[in-house]
């Protein structure tokens, strides 16, 4: 799943740096990168609850690791956030329909796939945000 999701934003930046962008081009492009934003804050999302559920059942061998887990934690959780807060401005600007965050629609993401999914979707918006 998300390698299609960083195939899809390496797809859609290639179209973009290679094609002249008129009005139309642009909101489809934007709509495919709120998609592209929406689907990574639902992905890290996920991680992020899988994460505090997981916490629940750990034993940590200091303090200093369950700190270094919680902060990670949260971190993911205002990832998703500022994800989701993407996938909004790209909606406002392009005159789009706003699409809600719906956690618990991908597969278990990792650490990995969370951080692809991050990078992709920030490439995506750059240009369109900016």
């Amino acid at each position: 799943m998300m390698a299609r999701v960083a195939l899809a934003a390496v797809a859609l930046l290639a179209t973009a740096c290679t094609s002249p962008v008129s009005t139309g081009d642009r909101k489809a492009e934007a709509d495919a990168c709120a998609q592209l934003a929406l689907t990574a804050a639902n992905s890290v999302s996920e991680l992020a609850f899988a994460r505090i559920e997981r916490m629940k059942v750990m034993r940590f061998a200091s303090e200093e690791a369950m700190k270094a887990y919680t902060d990670e934690t949260e971190r993911l959780q205002m990832e998703a956030i500022r994800l989701d807060n993407i996938n909004v401005s790209l909606s406002k600007r392009y005159g789009m329909p706003g699409i809600e965050l719906d956690p618990g629609l991908t597969e278990d993401p990792t650490d990995e796939s969370a951080a692809a999914a991050i990078a992709a979707a920030d490439a995506c918006a750059a240009p369109l945000l900016t």
